[in-house]
């Protein structure tokens, strides 16, 4: 019996590999590609190319109220427009906010949130005393004994650049 003698041509093996490979990936990029461009028309011609009828009535409802009721959206704008913002009054006067909650579990200020002032605390209770702290009552005479407690408690003062991020050197 005879054996084959001759060697493997590795060189042209390794170059049909090669070309099979770049053909896989060839093909591929081009069925995805194809696959996108349908996609994209089908997603154009089924969704975005209809109106909602509820979205047309959504919108025509948004701007009957902007324009109707007793002041237009126009000539709010142009009342707005035709004066400076002291002669408005305090109707759009901006005011600081007194919200603490985006403060809580902020990442570039991880203390708590800063606790009221007391004063705010003695407001509220002024109104609802039935008038004991206006009629020359004593304040904790005005007050049961659980308030005055409560209100004897004075928060720690908080320094001025509480809630302001920190810059590191």
């Amino acid at each position: 019996m005879a054996a084959e003698s001759t060697e493997p041509k590795s060189g042209l093996i390794l170059q049909i590999a090669f070309g099979a490979v770049v053909l896989l990936i060839g093909i591929r990029f081009g069925l995805v590609s194809y696959f996108n461009v349908q996609m994209d028309e089908e997603f154009q011609r089924k969704v975005v190319s209809k109106t909602s009828q509820q979205l047309v009535d959504l919108r025509a409802m948004e701007q009957k109220a902007l324009t109707g009721g007793p002041l237009p959206i126009d000539r709010a704008i142009a009342l707005v427009a035709s004066k400076p913002r002291e002669e408005l009054g305090e109707t759009i006067a901006p005011k600081p906010s007194e919200d603490l909650a985006p403060l809580v579990g902020w990442g570039q200020n991880p203390k708590p949130a800063p606790v009221p002032p007391v004063a705010a605390a003695h407001d509220s209770l002024a109104t609802t005393d039935g008038g004991a702290a206006d009629a020359g009552a004593s304040d904790a005479a005005a007050r049961p004994a659980a308030d005055a407690a409560a209100t004897s408690i004075t928060p720690k003062a908080m320094p001025a650049d509480a809630g302001a991020p920190k810059n590191k050197p």
